[in-house]
C-alpha cells in the first residue's frame, strides 16, 4: 500500500532520529553479548517502535477510509452547512401593473410606420395592443385622476387618466358603459371598464389599446410597465 507524503515524512524522520540509531548500536552490541541479552534488546527496541507502529497504522486507516469514501458513489451525506435564508420578493409598490393581461398583440412602433390589417395602409401605431376577451375587465396601470371619457368612431370608447409624474395614459377600445367618472380618483388595480370593440384595429381581434405620454411626448407605455417590476 502507498504511504501519502506525510507518512513517508513519518518515517524518514524515526529513521534518522537518535532513538533509532541507539537501538542499532544495542542491538549489534547484543550480538557479542549472548541470546539473553539480544532477546531483551529487543524486547527494548520493539517498545520503542511501538508508539510509531500505532501512528503509522492510524494514518493508514484514515487514508484508506477517505480513498475509499471518495470513490463512493450514491451515498446520501447529511448536510452539515447552515442552510442560506430564502430570498423574500417583495412588489414594488410604485411599480405600474398591466391593465388587462401581458400578451401582446402589436407593439409601439417608435414613429415607424407599419401595415394596418383592418384599414389596409400603412401608419404609425402609437401605442401597445394586450390580446383581451371581450367583456374581460381593463384595470387602470396606477392610481390617478380620470380626466376625460369619449366615444370615438375609430377607437371606442376611450377613458383618459393622469397617473401623476407627468404621465398620462388613454385607455382604448372600452365598452361605452364605464366604471369610472370624469375627475374620479382611480387606484391602482381599480377598474376602469371592459374590453369592447376597436374599430380601427378590430381584424387584430380584441384587445386592449393602450398609450401613454410622458411630459407631453407621446412614449412606449412598456417602458412604464416593466421598468420597475
Amino acid at each position: 500500500m502507498r504511504m501519502d507524503k506525510e507518512t513517508k515524512e513519518q518515517v524518514k524522520k524515526y529513521f534518522t532520529s537518535k532513538k533509532f540509531i541507539t537501538a542499532v548500536v544495542i542491538v549489534m552490541l547484543a550480538a557479542g553479548t549472548g541470546v539473553g541479552t539480544v532477546v531483551s534488546v529487543k524486547k527494548q527496541l520493539r517498545e520503542q517502535l511501538q508508539p510509531f507502529e500505532e501512528t503509522l497504522k492510524q494514518s493508514v486507516t484514515e487514508k484508506v477510509t477517505e480513498e475509499a469514501a471518495n470513490d463512493l458513489t450514491g451515498i446520501t451525506v447529511e448536510n452539515t452547512e447552515p442552510e442560506s435564508e430564502t430570498e423574500t420578493v417583495t412588489q414594488n409598490e410604485d411599480a405600474y401593473i398591466f391593465p388587462a393581461g401581458s400578451e401582446i398583440v402589436k407593439d409601439f412602433s417608435d414613429f415607424v410606420a407599419v401595415k394596418s390589417k383592418t384599414m389596409n395602409d400603412w401608419r404609425v401605431h402609437n401605442g401597445v395592443d394586450f390580446k383581451a376577451e371581450e367583456g374581460s375587465d381593463v384595470k387602470s396601470m396606477y392610481s390617478g385622476i380620470v380626466t376625460s371619457i369619449h366615444n370615438s368612431s375609430l377607437w371606442g370608447t376611450v377613458i383618459e387618466i393622469d397617473h401623476g409624474k407627468g404621465v398620462i395614459a388613454r385607455y382604448c377600445g372600452l365598452k361605452e358603459e364605464c366604471n369610472v367618472a370624469v375627475n374620479d380618483v382611480v387606484e391602482k388595480g381599480q377598474i376602469i371598464g371592459q374590453v369592447g370593440v376597436l374599430p380601427v384595429e378590430k381584424d387584430d381581434g380584441p384587445h386592449l389599446h393602450l398609450e401613454a405620454a410622458q411630459d407631453g411626448l407621446i412614449s412606449d407605455p412598456l417602458q412604464l410597465l416593466v421598468a420597475q417590476q
